[in-house]
């Protein structure tokens, strides 16, 4: 987490940087809708617990596994918007819905975040960038009614290609969203943190707003 913020950190400020210089002129907005798929990489749930119930004056405690408590990976649909301070810098916001049940039940997941990048290499028709910043992981849908702990703010790095075919730009990109969970279900015994880890692949159409 400290190494993605210090990254993000010394991206930032080398692009405030470039904007004081001729090359703020060059300023332009690219917006990109894209598609993908989504990839949990961890549960985040354990395999087994302890289910608390009480009847009356009786406290029972018993050992219960749990069947399908992961994210499913899916479809993830978004949208980038990046504003470009200068040929090398930028500065970008991103937001992604992924359809993600939770085992059998409704569920689904935004990832949301905001990101300073980087053009390393842009020659022809062919360019890679690196983004890193901080990020906010919400979860929703049936899977989560009544329970606590579904938000979460942690940090995204990502690198991508784009592919200049002329009169259409494509970028390909990827993206790991890590951060710390702690859910809370009254039904359940008290979860620690666990340190999740999600994957988005995408492929994004380019539309350059301004050069």
């Amino acid at each position: 987490m400290k190494t993605t913020h210090r990254l993000s950190g010394v991206l930032t400020a080398t692009a405030l940087l470039a904007v004081s210089g001729p090359a703020a002129a060059q300023l332009r907005i690219d917006v990109e809708p894209y598609a993908g798929v989504y990839v949990p990489l961890r549960n985040v749930l354990p395999t087994t617990d302890v289910l608390v119930a009480v009847s009356g004056e009786t406290t029972v405690v018993q050992t219960t596994a749990l069947a399908n408590v992961d994210h499913h990976s899916s479809l993830a649909l978004g949208g980038r918007a990046t504003l470009w301070l200068s040929q090398m810098f930028g500065a970008q916001g991103t937001a992604t819905y992924a359809f993600s049940d939770l085992g059998s039940l409704d569920a689904h997941v935004w990832l949301v975040s905001a990101r300073a990048v980087a053009a390393v290499f842009d020659q022809g028709a062919i360019s890679l960038q690196l983004s890193a910043g901080p990020s906010l992981v919400a979860r929703g849908g049936r899977a989560y009614e009544g329970i606590d702990g579904t938000l979460d703010v942690g940090g995204v790095i990502g690198a991508g290609a784009g592919v200049d075919l002329g009169s259409v730009r494509l970028r390909i990109l990827a993206e790991d969203y890590f951060y710390s969970t702690k859910l809370s279900d009254p039904r359940l015994s008290e979860q620690d943190s666990r340190l999740q880890s999600d994957l988005v692949l995408s492929g994004a159409l380019v539309l350059a707003v301004g050069r």
